[in-house]
């Protein structure tokens, strides 16, 4: 059968790529400041702000440049914008107070506000059958306060709990707590102020926002239908694929969709609806 282009003799439209460069421009800026810190985030700036004004003055010089100098002025509008943000949070973070005791292995109580549902991570060995004796629990959240040594900070910023998961993985987004341990540098470039490793339970925690209770509720009954109806392995997989739920995922699973490099279908496209419900 043919298509309706052969029919007409008209071949099929290019695809529009004219955002492209705005994009990558855009990525770049970001990537240059969560990497290089406040000084990449600079240089990306002035970069991108040098083009802008060349961009602008061959539009004027020439006709015949006025479409390309257009994709650059959009692309070196765009980076400026991005490098000036992440600029601000680069600089922000290398100034947190919680840094310097996060070099130094300090201990620290902290009261923070959960950012996402904990996760957990999974160890081989030891602990039950479950393996939940061992298991460890991340747990992003936003910092309130903040006791390191003698001093007391209240201010905001990223920071990962690390947590027996047995203790933490009930816990939903919204949630105040209070919770000890040992500070610890963040591995990963992106914003987050510190680690802490916490041994205990949490303390002092408050109740969850109305809509993150319904958002729960939810995501429990998709559990249960999935687990009611489902094999072992498909009904843990079936809540990461639609709401980014991983928590009755199995390890074996897990790794296979790391070894095929398709882990993201789960850490990421799933979130997403996760997110729009707890919205």
């Amino acid at each position: 059968m043919r298509s309706r282009a052969g029919d007409t003799g008209e071949r099929p439209a290019p695809p529009d790529l004219r955002l492209v460069p705005a994009a990558l421009a855009t990525w770049a800026a970001v990537l240059c400041g969560l990497l290089g810190g406040p000084a990449g985030g600079i240089a990306a700036a002035l970069l991108a702000a040098t083009a802008v004004p060349v961009a602008l003055l061959r539009a004027r010089i020439s006709a015949r440049a006025a479409a390309p100098s257009s994709t650059v002025l959009a692309a070196g509008g765009c980076a400026v914008v991005a490098a000036v943000l992440v600029t601000a949070h680069a600089s922000a973070l290398a100034a947190h107070p919680l840094r310097a005791p996060a070099e130094r292995g300090a201990a620290a109580e902290v009261r923070v506000v959960l950012t996402d549902d904990p996760r957990v991570l999974r160890t081989a060995g030891g602990g039950d059958e479950s393996g939940a004796a061992r298991a460890t629990a991340l747990v992003p959240a936003a910092l309130v306060t903040a006791t390191a040594g003698d001093t007391r900070y209240r201010t905001g910023g990223k920071i990962l709990l690390l947590a027996p998961a047995d203790t933490w993985t009930g816990l939903l987004p919204g949630q105040e707590l209070s919770a000890a341990g040992l500070l610890a540098p963040a591995q990963r470039p992106d914003l987050t102020t510190a680690v802490l490793r916490v041994r205990g339970a949490p303390q002092e925690v408050g109740p969850p926002p109305w809509w993150q209770t319904a958002a729960g509720s939810l995501r429990d009954g998709l559990r249960a239908a999935a687990g009611s109806a489902l094999p072992e392995a498909p009904a843990g997989l079936l809540p990461g694929l639609a709401i980014g739920d991983t928590r009755a995922q199995l390890a074996e699973t897990e790794q296979d969709f790391r070894t095929a490099g398709l882990a993201h279908l789960v850490a990421v496209s799933g979130a997403n609806p996760a997110e729009t419900m707890s919205c």
